[in-house]
């Protein structure tokens, strides 16, 4: 904001600019990924059939005066998984979006996710464009999945709840600014399960037990005596 004072020649005038920092393509991005599992239903473990696993994927920049741009988070979802999709979150404020994301009709954007076909290790693969990350910020995505009900018992690898996150994006080229992007070295998590649950683990078991007696001496009797047989079963 600049202001001219009144004068003798001139009322007084303010004037207003909106001034954008651009990048300096000479700085190189320096790309970061995290992740997190929790899960809502057993916080301490283990993860059973049914749980409410929540995922948040953090893609930092820590370089400041750059630009990470045209950032894309992919997440190879377990077998055992079912995406929530009314749960997806992206929050990316420094490059002006925070919102909930919709399924993309084709190639995703930012503000909508793809959702690919299981493969043959039953994974879908998770793609959410995460816009620009700059410097000394960060772009968020939140998720919750649903643990399937019958996983249990079709082996370890189905069971596995260890996945990676991914991110790759480009950078102005130093030498070229206005020209194509530059590839930067994508980055990924170590695996992420939830605490002290590396696989599904079995739903605990829902026991009941009843017991009944009979006089099978006397079974009429409104009277035990001594000497009468009792039958106990117990289901």
């Amino acid at each position: 904001v600049i202001k001219q004072e009144p004068n003798g020649a001139f009322t007084g005038t303010t004037f207003i600019y909106d001034v954008t920092v651009k990048p300096d393509p000479s700085i190189a991005p320096a790309p970061a990924l995290s992740k997190k599992a929790e899960n809502l239903t057993h916080p301490d473990g283990p993860t059973q059939p049914g749980d409410r696993i929540r995922y948040t994927i953090t893609a930092s920049n820590a370089a400041a005066g750059s630009a990470w741009n045209d950032v894309v988070i992919t997440d190879d979802l377990p077998a055992c998984l079912e995406l929530a999709a009314d749960t997806l979150e992206l929050s990316n404020p420094a490059d002006g979006f925070t919102g909930k994301l919709t399924a993309a009709t084709g190639t995703p954007s930012r503000g909508t996710y793809g959702l690919a076909a299981p493969g043959a290790d039953g994974k879908s693969t998770l793609t959410v464009p995460a816009g620009t990350v700059y410097g000394d910020s960060a772009a968020t995505l939140t998720f919750e999945c649903t643990v399937k009900e019958d996983i249990v018992g079709r082996g370890e690898a189905a069971a596995s709840l260890a996945n990676i996150a991914k991110a790759e994006g480009t950078r102005d080229n130093p030498d070229d600014p206005s020209g194509p992007q530059k590839p930067v070295d994508p980055v990924d998590t170590p695996p992420a399960t939830p605490p002290k649950s590396p696989t599904v683990a079995p739903a605990d078991p829902d026991v009941k037990i009843t017991k009944s007696v009979e006089n099978a001496t006397a079974p009429d009797a409104k009277v035990t005596r001594v000497g009468d047989v009792l039958r106990y079963t117990i289901e």
